[in-house]
């Protein structure tokens, strides 16, 4: 019986017999919102870090000065191989309350997984799921895509900044501008009777 209901899956058949099912262990193995996944694990595309480049090309000149906006979310792929009935129930039962479905805002979950370590991802989005493919000549097993994205927390501040040490441009020829003169109806003796007239 499936975590969340009837079997979900037609049985393969274990992969091993009275061995039991298969357990994924050291780079195999991913954790994804708390639950480690039996099945074994293979990153199959992406998983990078980058960040978001304005070049500032200049025509007619020789290099730039770029300026970082900000982290830029990179999408990653992860293959899961099912070796067992149970563990194709597990793994259905983990991505199902995630995968996209319509009318539904993505929740991020947290994910471990070792190649992704090194590039210090912890939280994903799925945002894919491929179907549950049995492997031709191999009955008992069975694989499964699952495209997800870096997930990384919004910041409430301007993220973009340019290298320190770079060229900061200043405007040039600007010229001091003279006050405008002060008119005539704000002028000493403007209406005033002529100075002829004045009683000293």
């Amino acid at each position: 019986m499936s975590p969340i209901g009837p079997q979900f899956f037609p049985p393969l058949g274990p992969a091993r017999g009275s061995s039991g099912s298969f357990s994924a262990k050291g780079w195999d193995k991913c954790v994804l919102a708390g639950q480690a996944i039996k099945s074994k694990a293979r990153m199959i595309g992406g998983g990078e870090v980058q960040l978001k480049i304005d070049r500032k090309p200049k025509k007619g000149a020789n290099g730039a000065n770029p300026t970082s906006g900000g982290m830029d979310p990179q999408p990653l792929e992860i293959e899961f191989l099912t070796y067992s009935d149970e563990e194709r129930e597990e793994l259905h039962s983990i991505i199902a309350p995630y995968r996209p479905q319509p009318n539904k805002v993505p929740k991020p979950v947290s994910i471990d997984f070792p190649p992704l370590r090194f590039v210090g991802i912890s939280a994903v989005i799925i945002v894919g799921v491929g179907p549950m493919v049995p492997i031709e000549g191999r009955p008992m097993q069975a694989r499964a895509k699952i495209k997800f994205l870096h997930w990384l927390p919004t910041s409430g501040k301007d993220a973009t900044t340019t290298p320190s040490g770079a060229p900061v441009r200043k405007p040039t020829n600007v010229r001091a501008r003279k006050p405008p003169p002060t008119p005539p109806t704000e002028q000493a003796g403007f209406c005033g009777p002529p100075a002829n007239l004045v009683k000293h």
